[in-house]
């Protein structure tokens, strides 16, 4: 990695609309997780909407060449546990070992003791760079998701 690369913590919320382009490039059909399948995320500006719904209090790890930001990951940090959930590095950077820096940055947090992340089974690159770093699938999943709006449900029968 170049070391000029800056790597810092800093709250989500802190980083305004900056990380927007970055999540708009990285988002993919193979990303999707149940904040966006629950969220009906399909399209980019989708997936930017949620990040701006839930993100005020988490935090992301930053990359940043020159003061541009070229990486970011976001996390909630609890006690002694890390759950990672949004991860993206600029297409020209990807390759170098900028995301990995994100990820042992987020990693070297005092007192961590436990760490996931939600990687989406499809995501070859970012179940690649976790396996990499020490993790381990604990659990392969399917979401179920109901659109209660698109169908009708009736009073259930009772049998008295």
């Amino acid at each position: 990695m170049d070391t000029n690369i800056a790597i810092e913590r800093v709250p989500f919320a802190s980083l305004g609309d900056e990380w927007h382009a970055l999540a708009r490039a990285g988002y993919h059909t193979d990303y999707a997780g149940i904040s966006e399948l629950y969220g009906g995320a399909t399209t980019t500006d989708d997936k930017v909407a949620l990040m701006q719904r839930w993100g005020a209090g988490i935090l992301a790890w930053t990359a940043r060449d020159a003061g541009r930001l070229i990486g970011v990951l976001t996390g909630d940090l609890d006690g002694d546990r890390l759950i990672i959930y949004d991860f993206f590095v600029a297409g020209a950077y990807r390759r170098q070992g900028i995301g990995q820096a994100l990820v042992k940055t987020a990693l070297s947090e005092p007192g961590l003791r436990q760490a996931a992340a939600e990687v989406n089974v499809a995501n070859v690159a970012s179940r690649m760079l976790f396996e990499a770093l020490g993790f381990t699938a604990a659990r392969t999943v399917s979401w179920y998701v109901l659109g209660l709006s698109l169908i009708h449900i009736s009073e259930p029968t009772r049998p008295y």
